[in-house]
């Protein structure tokens, strides 16, 4: 079994730390077991590779925790993960983070390839991750003003989600407001996958998806930027979401494309409240979603 042990490079340990302990060992994003079985991450059955989407990269450690959890042994079924992280200094932080630990890393920069990439060896137990400097949007193409914390990476969002607003006045970290490039999910996964009627293509649209989706407010959009072909293929989710009027947004997405409600069986809907973490008096109360057929 891999050492839970590594090194990674940031800018504030006690954020990098808060991270490892969410997603190593309280398996924030799955797997989460109920007496209904397991939410969120999961390999599933089938040797056909899993996609997995990583929107809200920030410093790598979820690809890391895909290949110390799921790409463990020659049995594991090959991942092929799209990550996406918008700000340029968490970007380059990530991919050295990911190389370090031995990641697979094919870095596509803020520029989407030409549609239907050769992706590299699909051995069983084989990680391939396809990082982007660009954020998620329903609408592919513009550039839209990030605000980003320096020293609070994971916090920083599109402008227009008013990240600011998690702190008191006066307490707010120091930020930068960039212009970032945006595509859509459905773009990206064609671009790296193939796309089109043949389901023989690397597309493969057989090929499960499980999208991973943090982003500080924007997950509304980010799901809306999948196509109903692509939906489909989702067969798990676990999502962040800030204010009851993205949890209503996000179940709505959920339930047209077949997800089912809450307490559903076997499939459906897991909605959890998260601890408030930010004194802020605007600041959103914050759920995960998770999501499974």
């Amino acid at each position: 079994r891999p050492s839970k042990e590594f090194v990674v490079c940031t800018k504030n340990p006690e954020e990098a730390m808060f991270e490892h302990v969410e997603m190593f060992r309280e398996h924030c994003y799955g797997p989460l077991d109920d007496d209904s079985g397991a939410w969120g991450l999961r390999t599933g059955d089938g040797d056909e590779p899993l996609i997995v989407v990583d929107a809200g990269m920030n410093l790598g450690l979820f690809c890391i925790y895909l290949q110390r959890h799921l790409c463990n042994s020659a049995q594991s079924r090959p991942v092929i993960c799209l990550a996406f992280e918008p700000a340029p200094e968490s970007y380059e932080i990530a991919v050295r983070n990911l190389r370090d630990a031995g990641v697979r890393t094919v870095d596509h920069g803020a520029r989407m390839p030409e549609t239907g990439q050769a992706i590299g060896n699909l051995a069983p137990g084989s990680l391939e991750v396809h990082v982007f400097q660009m954020a998620l949007s329903a609408d592919a193409g513009a550039a839209e003003s990030f605000l980003f914390f320096p020293e609070s990476s994971a916090n920083s969002a599109l402008a227009r989600h008013r990240p600011d607003v998690k702190w008191p006045a006066g307490a707010v970290p120091r930020s930068v407001e960039v212009q970032v490039p945006c595509c859509s999910l459905s773009d990206a996964l064609a671009s790296i996958l193939g796309g089109g009627e043949d389901v023989t293509s690397v597309a493969g649209c057989s090929w499960p998806l499980f999208l991973k989706v943090d982003v500080e407010g924007a997950e509304v959009e980010v799901l809306r930027g999948l196509t109903s072909e692509d939906w489909r293929r989702v067969e798990g989710l676990a999502v962040e979401i800030q204010g009851e009027e993205h949890l209503d947004a996000v179940r709505g997405l959920c339930a047209s494309a077949g997800f089912g409600t809450e307490g559903g069986g076997s499939g459906g809907l897991r909605v959890v409240l998260q601890p408030h973490a930010f004194a802020g008096p605007e600041a959103p109360e914050l759920w995960m979603l998770y999501g499974r057929r």
